[in-house]
Order: C-alpha cells, then sequence, then structure tokens
C-alpha cells in the first residue's frame, strides 16, 4: 500500500488528508496490520497537494504557550467515576458543554465492536463515549461535521489522541473560539484487527456474542484495572492487565501503530487546550486521595482549557500540582516507547495463530521466565 502523502511509518492514520481531499479521492484503507491508511484514487486526484500541505506530520508545530498548570481532579459523584477511566473529569467536561447546548465528539463502540469517533448531543448518550477504548478509532466524517457545528456557532467538545487533535485543527486550518479539544497521555494506538482477533477468540471460548467491553474497569480497583467482557449467554469475563491476553500484548508495546514507536506529538506544549490522563504517582503525591477508585491528571494549555475545567468546580475537586511532579509517572507523556524486536514476527502470526496460543508464545509468562534467565547469566 503506497502513502504519498508522508513518509509511511510517520502515518498515525488521523484521516485529515481524506477528509480535505476536494476530490473525495483518498480513502482510508486497512494495511497488512490493520491500521487505517490513506489510498488515493490516480484517475480522481487532480495533484492539487493540498492532503500533503495539511498532513500534520509533514510539518513542525510550533507552539510558545509556557509549562501547563497542572492538577489533580476527580469527579464528586462517586458513581460517575466507578463507570470511567480515571477520575471522571470527561464526563465533567462533557456535561458542561452538553448544558450549554454543545455538542461532543469522542471515541464510541458499536454494537460489532468497532471504535468509531461519535457525535452527542444529549446526557442520555454520553455513556459509551465514557471509558478508555485500547484501539484505533475511526475518525471518519467527523472532521467535516465539526466544521459544519463550529460554523453554526455551537460549542464543541472534540476529544482524541494528540494525533487526532493534529488532523482536526489541521483540517479546520484556523482557531474557532467555539471549539475545546482535549487529549490525553497516549502510550499508543493498538491495531484493530488484533482488537478483533482477541474478541473473535473471546466469542469462541465462551460460544456467544458480545453484549459490552470496558477495557479499564475498576472491579479490581483503579490500580489494578481489568478488561472486562459481558456476553449474550450473561457469562462474564474480567481479568486483570496483568492476565488478559489483550492488555498484556499493549502494555508489551507488540500491538502500536508504526508510528507511535516515534510519535511527532510526544511534547509539553500541546495544540489541545486540555490534556487528560490517569495520575499514576499519585500515593507519593497526594496520599489522603489514594483511595484507589481514580484520580485525573489534568495539564491545560490555553486559557479556554482553563476556563472550561473553572467552569466544573461543581462538579469536580482540584489540587494544584507542580508540573515537574505531576507527571514522573507519565513518561508517556512526552517519550515514545521503543519498538519491541518481537513486534514483526508477532503481527504476522496474528493472522495465522489461535489467540491463547501467540499469547503463550509471546506474553505467556514462560517466555518472560526464559528471558530472565538468560539476562541473568550475564549479570
Amino acid at each position: 500500500m503506497t502513502n504519498k502523502i508522508c513518509i509511511s511509518d510517520k502515518c498515525t492514520g488521523c484521516s485529515a488528508c481524506a477528509s480535505i481531499c476536494p476530490k473525495q479521492c483518498i480513502n482510508m484503507k486497512s494495511d497488512n496490520e490493520g491500521f487505517l491508511r490513506p489510498v488515493i484514487n490516480e484517475d480522481k486526484c487532480v495533484k492539487c497537494g493540498i492532503c500533503k500541505k495539511i498532513c500534520p506530520v509533514n510539518h513542525e508545530i510550533h507552539d510558545d504557550r509556557i509549562e501547563p498548570e497542572s492538577f489533580a481532579v476527580r469527579n464528586i459523584d462517586k458513581k460517575i467515576r466507578a463507570v470511567s477511566s480515571s477520575g471522571g473529569v470527561f464526563s465533567a467536561l462533557a456535561e458542561k458543554i452538553l448544558s450549554q447546548k454543545g455538542i461532543v465528539i469522542a471515541a464510541g463502540i458499536d454494537h460489532n465492536n468497532v471504535v468509531h469517533h461519535k457525535v452527542c448531543d444529549n446526557i442520555e448518550d454520553l455513556d459509551e463515549l465514557r471509558r478508555s477504548k485500547y484501539v484505533q478509532s475511526r475518525i471518519e466524517n467527523t472532521y467535516r461535521v465539526s466544521e459544519e457545528i463550529l460554523k453554526s456557532g455551537r460549542i464543541i467538545l472534540f476529544c482524541g489522541t494528540p494525533c487526532q487533535i493534529g488532523g482536526l485543527k489541521s483540517f479546520l486550518g484556523k482557531e474557532y473560539p467555539n471549539l475545546y479539544t482535549a487529549d490525553f497521555i497516549c502510550h499508543g494506538v493498538p491495531s484493530p484487527l488484533a482488537l478483533e482477533k482477541y474478541l473473535e477468540y473471546q466469542k469462541q471460548s465462551y460460544n456467544s456474542e458480545i453484549e459490552d467491553i470496558s477495557f479499564r474497569d475498576k472491579a479490581l480497583g483503579w490500580n489494578n484495572y481489568s478488561m472486562r467482557i459481558t456476553f449474550s449467554n450473561k457469562a462474564q469475563y474480567n481479568k486483570s492487565v496483568s492476565e488478559d491476553y489483550y492488555l498484556r500484548s499493549f502494555i508489551m508495546d507488540l500491538t502500536l501503530r508504526p508510528s507511535c514507536y516515534d510519535c511527532s506529538f510526544k511534547q509539553i506544549h500541546r495544540i489541545s487546550d486540555i490534556t487528560l490522563a490517569d495520575f499514576w504517582g499519585l500515593a507519593e503525591i497526594l496520599p489522603e486521595w489514594n483511595d484507589n477508585t481514580g484520580v485525573s491528571l489534568v495539564l491545560i494549555h490555553s486559557e479556554k482549557g482553563k476556563a472550561l475545567l473553572n467552569s466544573c468546580s461543581s462538579q469536580v475537586e482540584k489540587k494544584e500540582i507542580p508540573f515537574n511532579k505531576a507527571i514522573v509517572k507519565n513518561q508517556s507523556f512526552t517519550n515514545s516507547v521503543v519498538m519491541p524486536s518481537l513486534r514483526k514476527n508477532y503481527m504476522k502470526d496474528l493472522f495465522i495463530m489461535r489467540y491463547d496460543k501467540l499469547y503463550e508464545k509471546y506474553c505467556g509468562m514462560s517466555i518472560i521466565s526464559r528471558l530472565r534467565r538468560k539476562i541473568a547469566k550475564f549479570r
């Protein structure tokens, strides 16, 4: 699959090029690892070059804003915190936007277990946008929809990965006072194909279709989050991050998009208004809040972001934390993970091996034990 828009391994799949094309001759199609990439219909292309011009990885992002203000934040509603990945801050921000007849656009999962960016204009539909989804979301037409809504004067909260926010800003080409953007500290995005194979294995194992998925269930606590799957036959699967096949391969960096190993968007000065994350390291910094129910790290990059967070004062409690302390346990804020030497073979075997056998080969404890013994010989 040829990518003539940017260097192939730098492509984030943000979809800005497909969204901006005046001839609509760029389609986002899955490559051999399941990641969406732009494919140009050469018969329709007029060589205008706008796709290359607006591709966010083709030009440096210059930002002279100062070091972000950083806060530990948690929703005062414990029920919302319980169904949120971290401290329930996204819910508070989204509810504030919706209360002003605004629109929230973020990742949701459909009945086929495919993650798309969705447009939400009411509280009732907000639940599916909560919680982390550890897979790359399909942007589809949401940049174009965002532009139409912004031009109508309504406010929008758009939440996505840093590269998706970069894609949105590049597509829009101008600042809108009624646009609020929130990204998050991103470890990297796994292949949709990896999730598809994992879910196929789970459906076969339980002989049932899937009704609901939570990538960050808190039944075992925030510090030991788990994968929870509810099946149509009422069976339920729940295993911790250290035991679940999919989460473990994610943590071991085996399924990430190639661009994630050298991310162009991992910088202190973000183009988003707000960055959201788990406040890892909370026990050392704010032990009185460390109740294992979830606390968010919130980084403020603009006056708009600050105003939006302050407008949620009746829904959240927050404490300002020095920036250098706040990100100590969140190295993914500025550092990309290193591509494992096993990744290439893992992604090849993903097509041909049963998921449990794949896990045993690459992620099982026997592999880790052998590696530890091998390393010990050189000490």
